[in-house]
């Protein structure tokens, strides 16, 4: 089985310490997949910008190949990540190119029966999921961008965000499996996570661990239980391997291990005057050397 993530990516830019990782929701469930051995492709977009080269770089030094992914003319997607503590908070996100893209047919159809297509940060309305159930997919969502779709027919699983509220969490698998979801998994931060399917309904409290950096956790929480569930684990199983994942990545700077890149002048002058007052005041002093691009 080969396991396929489509979808976003984008550079987090940590505003405080001037830092920028590679990121995405699809990008870094690809990245925890070949990190735990599993043949793993991404397909997603990048721009004509500086940005795709640090994208590229980053799959291709984590066992992804780079080949998947095209070039699109426009911007490559940014996150600005300010840390209050350990939690982390969008100050600014654009998708870029990304927003809109989706892979033609010619790629789809490289994908064969039984391949593993998880889609994050990918627009749901123009049919790829159907197209991806027609082709013999094993399809997931991760719902955390466009919300829930009317009908979630043919879809493996589905995972969403919930306040630190299990009983929250539980009613909005509630809302997925009615929507036609086999399975849904719902994180609740440090309140841990539920999961329902036809068997019934799981809840699973978080690893305790020293939090670094909250940034990604979801998104290696997704790749182990897609990949337990894949393996043959029952569903409550896979939650706990899924839990132990996100731990394991909130003691680390962002969504997998990297060396970060010094925070460029293009991106503060393309991004930081649209993020407000936070920013600048988390900027004031820095980057002596910055000239316009």
């Amino acid at each position: 089985m080969t396991f396929v993530a489509i979808g976003d990516n984008c550079l987090d830019v940590y505003i405080q310490t001037d830092e920028t990782y590679v990121g995405g929701n699809a990008l870094n469930v690809a990245v925890s997949w070949a990190r735990e051995g599993r043949k793993t492709r991404y397909l997603g977009a990048v721009g004509d910008d500086p940005a795709a080269a640090l994208v590229v770089s980053a799959l291709d030094g984590q066992g992804v190949a780079s080949s998947d992914v095209a070039t699109i003319a426009g911007r490559t997607g940014v996150t600005l990540v300010e840390l209050n503590e350990s939690d982390r908070r969008f100050v600014h996100e654009e998708f870029g190119v990304g927003a809109t893209w989706l892979p033609p047919d010619a790629l789809l159809d490289t994908l064969t029966d039984g391949d593993w297509a998880h889609l994050a940060g990918i627009d749901l309305s123009r049919g790829i999921v159907q197209d991806l159930t027609r082709r013999g997919a094993r399809v997931s969502l991760d719902l955390s961008t466009h919300g829930i779709p009317p009908e979630l027919d043919g879809v493996d699983v589905c995972f969403a965000s919930a306040p630190d509220s299990l009983d929250d969490a539980h009613a909005l698998g509630q809302r997925i499996i009615a929507a036609g979801a086999r399975t849904a998994l719902v994180t609740a931060g440090g309140a841990g996570s539920v999961g329902m399917d036809t068997a019934g309904a799981y809840r699973q409290p978080a690893e305790p661990v020293s939090v670094l950096d909250t940034c990604g956790a979801g998104d290696s929480y997704i790749a182990a239980t897609i990949g337990a569930i894949a393996d043959g684990h029952d569903l409550s199983d896979a939650m706990r391997l899924g839990t132990l994942a996100a731990a394991v990545t909130c003691t680390h700077t962002a969504g997998f291990p990297q060396t970060p890149t010094r925070t460029l002048p293009w991106i503060i002058d393309t991004y930081y005057p649209h993020a407000g007052a936070s920013t600048d005041s988390a900027h004031a002093g820095r980057h002596p050397e910055h000239t316009p691009s």
